[in-house]
């Protein structure tokens, strides 16, 4: 005992060392992963960033490019420039040029968008400050970043030592740097410092994210500006990159090494009950032998009395009959002879009198319907379900109260079923059917079915009726229930009688259906098949589907 104690604990300690050692691989893999991944989309970003905005100096380039060529003349000589539209140069706040020869100046901004507008009085302290910050400054630069209330600001300057104008451009870092970025890196957030002030941040970087998964890269422009790049994931991207079943590994290492320890202590005491399990086997298998005379003697037993209370059901039902018809035909003599001499009471006492008499006696029918559909020889043949739902529902008609209902068939394949017992189903159906149209008009039944494979076919019975009240899709299976939404009329007996019958038929039967609405009963016949669970509709062609819903939605 002692040594098998001390063999669990070593293999248990053993494989909880191997168990972290293996998460400690996967955990490592997994972030090199998403750490590469990161790498790769911050290296996308920077080389797409360093474009566009090299593209945006060239565009200012060529703005200056124009003033320099056409600020000396006219005004009215200068030609159309579209390349110098505002719109190009997401955050431009303004452009100044200055062409220190002629001393013209123009101002353009979004209020004044032409290139030939000279800046008014109101804002040459503008110009000054521009004119002041850009002093020095030979060839291209760009400057700042500039504090302000809407973000850092950026200025453009282009003065080259060819003497040609000075060109002094201003645009607002987050706005410039949002457009540029706005489709780059979904789930990360992004900043852009510059000279240690972060000019531009998107999105809210995760919490507790690992070192690794944060990338930060340098860009440098085409006028010598050294931008810093940070990509860091969000909490939400993060959470969609790590590995799910990686946290599952260290709680499932530990129980399969406990699991592993327990083993071998119980594999001794195993070892130990098997033996005294052989012994007990030698005397079971005598047990065994006196058992089999018992079961064989009880299984006779158990069929005597079956088919007793058959015979005493079958009993029961055919020495009532007698009576039940007496008394009716006793009262039917009695109100023949005295029924003008009643009054309103004792009308009605024979009227619930009579009523309760035929209740009785169907109630009768039923219960020997039920015993016939459980207990009757089962001898399949193969049926033509059209021709059966035919008959039964003129049967049925004949003796209806109007209006007439109307029947209309879809597919019906033929199966292999016993005639008896599934022309009683029909008969059960299609008469609550009937029963809960009355009160309808037009009164409409549609029958159809589908051969679902070689050995099952659905059908499917629905009419226009009451339909099913909440929760009674499955209670109205049950002996005398009946729906609390459907016709009063019923004995509770039909559907219980026509589930008996689809079971022995190795098929399943279920109802759907809303108050108001109609109701659809499907059952499936599998002849020589198991009881199977049913499921969840009706499994018939679209075509027929879209006939049944059209004929609800008329009806």
């Amino acid at each position: 005992m002692t040594s098998r104690l001390i063999v669990a604990a070593v293999l248990t300690l053993v494989l909880a060392f191997l168990t972290v050692q293996v998460w400690e691989f996967l955990r490592n893999t997994d972030n090199s992963k998403i750490a590469l991944i990161a790498e790769s989309e911050s290296y996308a970003t920077r080389s797409r960033l360093i474009r566009q905005i090299d593209a945006m100096l060239d565009g200012l380039r060529d703005v200056h490019d124009y003033w320099d060529a056409y600020a000396s003349l006219p005004l009215d000589e200068w030609p159309a420039y579209q390349g110098a539209d505002l719109d190009q140069f997401s955050g431009l706040v303004r452009v100044l040029w200055v062409d220190e020869a002629s001393g013209r100046q123009f101002l353009r901004t979004a209020q004044q968008p032409a290139l030939n507008i000279a800046p008014g009085q109101d804002q040459q302290r503008v110009v000054e400050t521009l004119r002041s910050d850009a002093a020095g400054v030979q060839g291209e630069a760009m400057l700042g970043p500039y504090p302000g209330d809407d973000g850092h600001r950026i200025r453009v300057v282009i003065n080259r030592v060819d003497g040609s104008g000075l060109m002094i451009a201003e645009l607002r870092a987050p706005s410039m740097l949002g457009a540029l970025l706005q489709d780059e890196s979904p789930g990360y957030a992004i900043s852009v410092n510059w000279r240690g002030e972060t000019i531009f941040s998107r999105g809210s970087a995760g919490v507790d994210i690992p070192g690794d998964w944060v990338r930060e890269g340098r860009i440098r422009t085409s006028m010598g500006a050294l931008l810093e790049v940070v990509h860091t994931p969000t909490t939400e991207l993060a959470a969609s990159l790590v590995t799910p079943a990686l946290a599952l590994v260290l709680p499932l290492g530990f129980s399969v090494s406990f699991l592993m320890g327990l083993l071998v202590c119980e594999n001794g005491r195993v070892n130990v009950r098997a033996k005294a399990a052989r012994k007990a086997e030698l005397k079971i298998a005598e047990l065994n032998k006196g058992l089999e005379g018992q079961v064989a003697q009880r299984t006779e037993e158990l069929a005597s009395r079956n088919a007793d209370l058959v015979t005493i059901t079958e009993s029961v039902t055919h020495d009532l009959r007698s009576p039940l018809n007496a008394i009716s035909v006793n009262l039917a003599l009695v109100e023949q002879r005295v029924g003008d001499d009643l009054g309103d009471t004792e009308r009605e006492a024979f009227t619930r009198i009579t009523s309760g008499v035929r209740r009785m006696t169907e109630i009768l029918e039923r219960v020997v319907g039920l015993s016939l559909a459980a207990h009757s020889t089962f001898e399949p043949e193969t049926l033509s379900m059209k021709e059966l739902v035919t008959e039964v529902f003129d049967q049925l008609q004949s003796v209806e109260p109007p209006p007439p209902a109307s029947l209309e068939l879809g597919g019906l394949p033929e199966v292999e079923a016993d005639d008896t017992l599934v022309r009683i189903l029909v008969l059960n159906l299609l008469g609550n059917a009937l029963r809960h149209t009355r009160g309808k008009d037009p009164r409409r039944i549609w029958v159809s079915g589908e051969a679902s494979s070689a050995a099952q076919v659905t059908y499917c019975v629905r009419d226009n009726g009451c339909g099913l009240a909440e929760g009674d899709a499955e209670r109205i299976f049950a002996p005398f229930e009946t729906s609390a939404g459907g016709n009063s009329d019923g004995r509770g007996l039909g559907l219980a009688i026509a589930e008996r019958i689809v079971k022995r038929h190795g098929g399943c039967i279920w109802a759907e259906g809303k108050k108001g609405e109609g109701t659809a009963i499907y059952f499936t016949l599998c002849p020589g098949g198991e009881h199977q669970t049913h499921a969840a509709g009706f499994t018939g062609t679209a075509q027929e589907g879209r006939q049944l819903d059209a004929g609800v939605a008329a009806g």
